[in-house]
């Protein structure tokens, strides 16, 4: 599994791997090489370069706390799923860097259309399946919840 980084916005947990982690570094720079490049004004191309590396940005796994998860399916889990995945990292030894500031999807609404269906679409690029999640934690979601129960 390796190191995990997250980040938090609007009470929203968004947490990503090394190599995802890296990568939002580099989506970074290549936006900024992009702009220098551009004789078109940064703000005219910025659609068109974020959506053109969105790829470098997944999975992000999204945990919201239960009055926000209910009914929202673009999250990857709530807290109880949030606290798994911790005990998880801890008993197989792997590490999570605190907080870090990258992108957190579904924690200012665009899914829900405040950009518009551009934001919709955008937004919606980031659910994670449960193969990624079994990819990355090496185990699945049940699974999880099963081993490490919320505590009564």
């Amino acid at each position: 599994m390796g190191i995990f980084y997250e980040c938090r916005n609007n009470g929203v947990i968004a947490l990503v791997n090394e190599r995802i982690f890296h990568s939002l570094n580099l989506m970074g720079d290549i936006r900024a090489d992009v702009y220098a490049a551009s004789s078109r004004a940064p703000q005219a191309v910025q659609s068109v370069v974020t959506k053109g590396l969105q790829h470098l940005m997944t999975p992000i796994f999204t945990f919201s706390i239960s009055h926000r998860i209910r009914n929202r399916n673009w999250f990857t889990g709530g807290s109880y799923l949030y606290d798994a995945v911790r005990k998880h990292m801890r008993a197989t030894n792997h590490g999570l860097c605190g907080s870090y500031s990258f992108y957190v999807p579904f924690s200012n609404g665009l899914e829900r259309g405040h950009g518009g269906s551009d934001g919709i679409a955008f937004e919606l690029g980031f659910v994670t399946t449960e193969q990624q999640f079994q990819d990355t934690f090496g185990e699945g979601t049940r699974e999880l919840l099963n081993r490490y129960p919320p505590a009564a």
